[in-house]
């Protein structure tokens, strides 16, 4: 999991920093830590993938600020969590409008960062798992149950999703590596589905939730109706 700090004080950075890799080895949680000394910088990461889930930002900061920041990052996800660390109270509300998890007051106490954490990945654990995908030349970022399959077209895939369909530039095994396995199935080198929008099986063709009717390859019947069953037999438990 990706955490990112943001400081433009280099002290105070390394210090987050390091509280935030013991917190890693003491409770071992699998962190990436990555340190930006400006809030542009991390804005430049966060826009490549939208995929670090937390942010630990100071909020003065020369050019753009760690408010400013978290404005913009409010425009693409409401998921990702904030946590402001800063020396001055003036923002307390402004946190609330972004939806900030907490606003910690330099200096920051060990103990108190620790809390934030415990929560912040406790959250997180609880959130339904989202996908980032490049469309025209633009990261969007949906939940994965939005899906319904996943369709191949030359180099590209065609993301079928309850509200639209999205033409990417990705691989079919690296789609299918993104997805959780135990709700899509690779129907075959042309479709990967995901078994709850299934509507109807028989042993030649399914139907999907938005009416489209796709062919089961022969053998695939069997394996697929395996799947279908142990998944909302899971569900039902």
């Amino acid at each position: 999991m990706r955490i990112a700090i943001c400081d433009d004080e280099a002290v105070q950075l390394q210090l987050i920093a390091n509280y935030v890799e013991e917190y890693q080895n003491i409770y071992h949680q699998p962190l990436t830590i990555e340190c930006y000394s400006n809030a542009d910088a991390l804005l430049f990461a966060y826009q490549e993938d939208y995929a670090i889930p937390i942010l630990l930002l100071d909020i003065q900061m020369k050019g753009l600020n760690g408010m400013e920041l978290a404005k913009l990052v409010r425009k693409y996800s409401k998921d990702t969590i904030i946590i402001f660390i800063t020396g001055v109270s003036d923002y307390v509300y402004d946190g609330f409008n972004v939806q900030a998890l907490n606003y910690l007051m330099k200096p920051i106490k060990k103990e108190q960062l620790f809390a934030c954490l415990d929560k912040a990945i406790e959250k997180l654990n609880t959130q339904q798992p989202t996908i980032a995908l490049c469309c025209d030349k633009q990261w969007l970022r949906f939940p994965v149950k939005d899906i319904l399959y996943v369709e191949s077209d030359g180099h590209y895939l065609d993301v079928h999703t309850k509200k639209q369909c999205y033409h990417v530039k990705k691989t079919m095994k690296e789609m299918e590596e993104e997805l959780p396995t135990s709700l899509f199935f690779h129907l075959s080198r042309s479709y990967l589905i995901q078994l709850e929008a299934i509507e109807k099986i028989n042993t030649q063709t399914l139907w999907m939730s938005n009416g489209q009717c796709i062919p089961i390859p022969k053998g695939k019947y069997r394996l697929l109706s395996k799947a279908f069953i142990a998944h909302h037999f899971k569900e039902a438990m």
